[in-house]
């Protein structure tokens, strides 16, 4: 029964490396197709004050370009990811961090990949709740 089983298992897996190794040859790339061999950059960090304290549900968005925007909030220990395409940020691309209490937080591209830490201050302009929920409420619009 043993020799039955075993002699059963080598033959699934026979075929099935037969299988994947004939479907890895059909894959075809047509002429003129746009393919991004790249893969998603993450940017993101924790969001935090001067006091070094976590900022949970701070408003994030990623301007990509004229068109496109990516946004998340920070989660409970504010932190946040944003998963985008390298090839689509363009010179203009930059971060935005919004939380009610705090300034405004404008982040160069640049500085959005390398940083992993983002502070807010309460400083000038202080966004007040009103503005955080409109800013919230507009921000969802950004991923579709």
């Amino acid at each position: 029964m043993k020799k039955i089983a075993l002699l059963l298992l080598a033959g699934i897996l026979v075929l099935s490396c037969k299988t994947q190794e004939n479907s890895s040859n059909t894959d075809v790339i047509t002429e003129g197709e746009d393919f991004s061999f790249e893969e998603d950059i993450v940017i993101g960090g924790t969001v935090i004050n001067k006091k070094r304290e976590k900022i949970s549900y701070a408003a994030v968005k990623l301007i990509v370009n004229d068109e496109k925007c990516i946004s998340t909030s920070t989660d409970k220990k504010g932190k946040f990811e944003i998963f985008v395409d390298p090839s689509k940020l363009t010179d203009e691309s930059f971060l935005e961090i919004v939380y009610q209490g705090y300034s405004k937080k404008v982040v160069s591209k640049e500085n959005a990949i390398k940083w992993n830490s983002f502070t807010l201050r309460e400083e000038d302009s202080i966004v007040t709740i009103v503005e955080y929920r409109r800013y919230y409420d507009v921000m969802k619009d950004c991923n579709n």
